[in-house]
């Protein structure tokens, strides 16, 4: 890889205001100036086509808007028109740091031969304030495949080289195509990059603040790990990883509705999907004996906050005791 890769930033957006101009301001702000942004619009009815036909400061923008099947056939369709030698991207409600892609091109150059690099994300409620920083574990097939690990995407980058025809989603996916394309690339090297690149919005309008999305991320997750293990049925190792991959990504389903909304019914048939696949589960012991209770969670006015607060609160409690279980 050249010492100045050309970099191309993907922007795949339908109605993406409020926050768009200001995930372009960041883009904008970037110190290293050999990138593109390509813009996938869906149709956008907002104004955001229109303002981002009026964006400058940007080195190249290249915008295409024509109507789509979902986020993989956008995905797909923007890589197709990329020119870089680097794939990143931007959500129209995210942010990326001043200098997120000079510290990836450094990255890659010294990770030479890596199919891509992942980094830390600031979370920001809805309002643009500061929550908590998170930055994810190494890079481990076994806590991927167990949703232990999951790789912000917002602050992912990939080498186009290396990936070859796999930078792509599956269209066939209506959610978490990212998890099927970390599956697919999970055999390259794959590098975290112990560094903030970026910031994550937790906007009411993400499908990850709906807990009842749960149920169609767990169904698109498990579609994508059967298909990445059947390359090895009969195995009885596989068999076991089987179950316990689908115990983790309830797991995963139940720890992430907690964040949510608490010890909710939907928290609850989350636990039991778990218990009913893997008794034994150390993360059903730990979901079976919440972390904060209510009484030891309550602020000195004498109550927990509800809505945005909320959110914010259990997001920095479940972080501190997912870092602190035993």
């Amino acid at each position: 890889m050249s010492s100045t890769p050309p970099i191309s930033l993907i922007l795949c957006v339908k109605n993406g205001m409020p926050f768009l101009p200001e995930a372009i301001e960041s883009v904008a702000a970037q110190s290293y100036r050999h990138f593109e942004l390509i813009v996938q619009d869906g149709g956008s009815t907002d104004g955001s086509l229109e303002f981002l036909q009026g964006v400058g400061g940007i080195p190249s923008v290249q915008i295409r808007s024509q109507p789509d099947n979902g986020i993989g056939q956008a995905y797909n369709s923007a890589v197709h028109r990329c020119s870089g030698q680097i794939v990143g991207s931007i959500d129209a409600d995210n942010l990326l740091e001043k200098d997120a892609l000079e510290i990836v091109v450094d990255g890659f150059d010294r990770l030479e031969g890596f199919a891509a690099l992942y980094g830390g994300s600031r979370m920001l409620e809805e309002g643009g304030q500061f929550v908590t920083n998170f930055i994810p574990s190494e890079f481990d097939m076994v806590n991927l495949l167990h949703c232990v690990l999951v790789p912000p995407f917002a602050t992912s980058f990939f080498s186009r080289k290396v990936c070859g025809d796999d930078l792509r989603f599956d269209e066939s996916l209506s959610t978490c195509a990212d998890f099927d394309l970390w599956l697919r690339l999970g055999h390259l090297p794959i590098a975290r990059l112990p560094v903030i690149l970026g910031s994550t919005r937790i906007s009411s309008k993400s499908m990850t603040c709906n807990p009842e999305s749960y149920d169609q991320f767990c169904g698109d997750k498990i579609r994508a790990l059967e298909r990445y293990l059947a390359q090895n049925e009969g195995n009885l190792a596989i068999d076991s990883l089987r179950i316990h991959a689908i115990s983790g990504i309830y797991a995963w389903a139940a720890e992430s509705i907690y964040n949510l909304e608490g010890e909710s019914e939907k928290f609850k048939q989350f636990c039991d999907k778990v218990a009913a696949i893997d008794p034994l589960s150390v993360r059903l012991r730990t979901l079976s004996h919440p972390m904060p209770s209510e009484q030891q969670t309550r602020h000195l006015k004498g109550r927990r906050p509800s809505g945005r607060a909320a959110r914010g609160t259990r997001l920095k409690e479940l972080l501190a005791w997912w870092t602190n279980r035993s």
